[in-house]
């Protein structure tokens, strides 16, 4: 088992190494994306799925909720029916280092699958005149982006249920894209099923199908912020029913209310570039992955703007739209002018990211480095 040391050394050691590879790939004109999809796949479950109960400080409450529906030979109270099946599965055959695993190894799978299917897609219906962004630079750029961020991060080895969610609801969404609205309905459900905070991101998607104007999006977006800034928006939601009490976890505040405000201007920052390459490129309307992703953001930046007033609530829509910001970032990138100069510079951008994420104490915290058990070791 991996130790919150060795797992921070291994997860750099994959950073580094997908960034190698990027660069091999950009030099050589290799073609392989399968082969980056599958070593993604391999990489993040060695390193996620066999990290001890330490990494995370999630993870033993979740081993713990597993270990007792075992013994009540029952859910309980829980309604992330897959999630704990899997979990339950992977103890009942091996303890916990399989529960996590297992869960892991589902979860990166159905990301990775859904980010081959998407760039798989988009070069058929789509194809760019751009040589350097071939299917093999994109998928290992969007794999490398995802490891940069924190909310990937804090996710697949803390929160495994919402990233699990999230991650078959974007398989589910390629298949929708195709019109096999069957296969689409099966996987949905089982991303509710998953973690139940993914009905938010379902509303998004449905809002984003019936909004198709992107500057509607954007006027949501404005919206939102002015109604959080003048505390519209918290008695609404508290009024409508649609709040969080206060002795949920949601509601309450993260390592300081600051951290949350800086996250949420970057989030909100990072979408507006989002908009103005898209609208530069497309205008109002659009097609592809790309139009129906960057909808979904701006309606989720919308959303945690408006629960910044019940804290983790915001933080964790949040984290949806850490995960899919890469996605959308390199559709868009593909339709401009992209060199290897380029590519590096958002490598070094990418890798500043990295190394504050990595450095900084709430990541470390998460991580079980300042745990009780850890100073024992």
């Amino acid at each position: 088992m991996l130790n919150p040391t060795l797992f921070l050394v291994f997860y750099i050691f994959t950073y580094i190494l997908l960034c190698l590879f990027l660069i091999f790939t950009v030099k050589v004109r290799l073609s392989g994306p399968r082969f980056i999809t599958i070593s993604f796949i391999l990489l993040i479950s060695f390193v996620c799925g066999l990290r001890d109960q330490y990494v995370g400080t999630d993870t033993y409450t979740f081993y713990s909720l597993t270990k007792l529906m075992v013994s009540a030979d029952s859910y309980l109270w829980a309604k992330d029916y897959v999630y704990y099946f899997f979990s339950r599965l992977g103890y009942q055959i091996a303890g916990y280092q399989l529960s996590v695993l297992l869960t892991t190894v589902i979860t990166s799978s159905a990301l990775a699958l859904a980010v081959l299917r998407i760039i798989k897609i988009s070069f058929k219906s789509d194809r760019s005149n751009n040589i350097i962004m071939t299917k093999t630079v994109c998928i290992t750029l969007i794999f490398i982006l995802m490891m940069s961020s924190s909310d990937f991060l804090m996710q697949i080895a803390n929160q495994t249920r919402q990233i699990m969610a999230l991650a078959i609801f974007i398989l589910a969404i390629t298949y929708f894209y195709e019109n096999k609205y069957i296969i689409f309905s099966i996987l949905t459900v089982l991303a509710i099923f998953s973690h139940h905070s993914l009905v938010l991101v379902i509303l998004a998607l449905i809002v984003s199908m019936t909004v198709k104007n992107i500057k509607i999006h954007f006027l949501i977006l404005m919206g939102s912020f002015l109604l959080f800034a003048t505390g519209i928006s918290t008695h609404l939601l508290d009024a409508f029913g649609l709040g969080v009490s206060e002795g949920s976890i949601y509601a309450q505040a993260l390592n300081s209310a600051a951290s949350l405000y800086i996250k949420t201007v970057i989030t909100i920052g990072l979408g507006l570039i989002l908009y103005f390459l898209y609208y530069k490129k497309y205008g109002k309307y659009g097609h592809g992955f790309e139009f129906i992703f960057i909808r979904i953001y701006m309606m989720l930046a919308s959303l945690s703007i408006l629960y910044l007033g019940f804290a983790e609530a915001s933080n964790r829509i949040q984290r949806y739209e850490g995960v899919i910001f890469p996605i959308i970032l390199i559709l868009i990138l593909r339709k401009y002018r992209i060199n290897a100069l380029h590519i590096i510079v958002v490598l070094i951008i990418s890798a500043s990211y990295f190394s504050f994420m990595m450095s900084y104490y709430s990541t470390l915290k998460t991580l079980g480095f300042y745990s009780s058990e850890i100073k024992l070791l």
